[in-house]
């Protein structure tokens, strides 16, 4: 009789040029994990660096798909031709989700209804400067109100909620792509947190953040926004609510308006190139 154990989740991680990082996030979600207790695919896109060397040192524990291009759609795509177990977990491979959190996500995704859950987001600002700190505590905030749970860096969905599309389709964010699908009651908040690292100056913040608008921006109706959402007065009231995000806000203003002037000379010139802050290890 066999005695092989059927895994609590799948774990699907797209990984380019992440040697410096992926290690952490392994160590992150294995450690504490019983054997079997995930299934975890790393999906190496475009390396030239070591990830897969990173990765193949934890033998039999990860199963690695190495790809030629460097594409996180082509990644998402061929990880979840190969995952057996739902819930799925999608996770970047520079953030920190411990088996706790993930054991959290697959208990409250045990539904027969559509259903996507997020681990709550813990920025680890030790790198990061004081303006870009403020901007973030703006940000969260913002996020708050509008009840959105994106830029975690990883989001789970039970079957029936993967069953609200096909395949990945060609986007910069496949997060905002897939929140996109639920409305506000079929989201989940998980607690024990996912480690985030953000950029560390404003520089890379906003080379980051334009890269995310110009996906936005060219990504069309393929990427739609779910139609719950508070309205403009009860945003307001609860970013009223934390007088340090309020503060920030000039700040937040400022860098909004500039990425989007940016984004929109990128599109017009058709640069869709790749920016992302650095790679930094804990």
């Amino acid at each position: 009789m066999s005695t092989a154990r059927t895994p609590t989740a799948s774990v699907l991680i797209p990984a380019h040029q992440e040697e410096s990082v992926i290690g952490r996030c392994l160590d992150g979600l294995l450690t504490g994990a019983r054997p079997g207790e995930f299934e975890v695919v790393v999906v190496a896109n475009g390396c030239t660096d070591g990830t897969g060397r990173v990765v193949k040192g934890y033998g039999a524990e990860v199963r690695l798909i190495e790809l030629e291009a460097g594409s996180k759609t082509a990644a998402l795509n061929a990880g979840d031709e190969v995952l057996r177990t739902f819930p799925r977990v999608y996770l970047d491979a520079d953030v920190v989700v411990t088996a706790e959190s993930l054991r959290a996500v697959a208990a409250c995704l045990d539904s027969e209804h559509p259903l996507i859950a997020t681990p709550v987001r813990d920025l680890q600002l030790e790198h990061s400067t004081v303006p870009v700190a403020w901007f973030l505590r703006t940000w969260e905030a913002l996020q708050r109100a509008r009840q959105e749970t994106i830029g975690t860096g990883v989001y789970a969905l039970n079957e029936a909620g993967r069953g609200r599309f096909d395949t990945f389709p060609d986007v910069v964010g496949d997060d905002r792509f897939v929140h996109g699908l639920f409305q506000a009651r079929e989201r989940r908040a998980v607690t024990p947190s996912v480690k985030v690292w953000p950029p560390a100056t404003l520089r890379e913040l906003i080379g980051v953040r334009t890269r995310v608008v110009v996906g936005n921006m060219t990504a069309g109706a393929r990427v739609r926004q779910a139609s719950e959402r508070p309205s403009p007065y009860e945003q307001v009231g609860s970013l009223l609510r934390d007088p340090l995000a309020v503060s920030g806000l000039p700040l937040y203003l400022a860098v909004t308006l500039l990425v989007r002037w940016r984004a929109r000379q990128r599109v017009r010139r058709g640069d869709l190139s790749w920016s992302r802050a650095q790679r930094r290890a804990a």
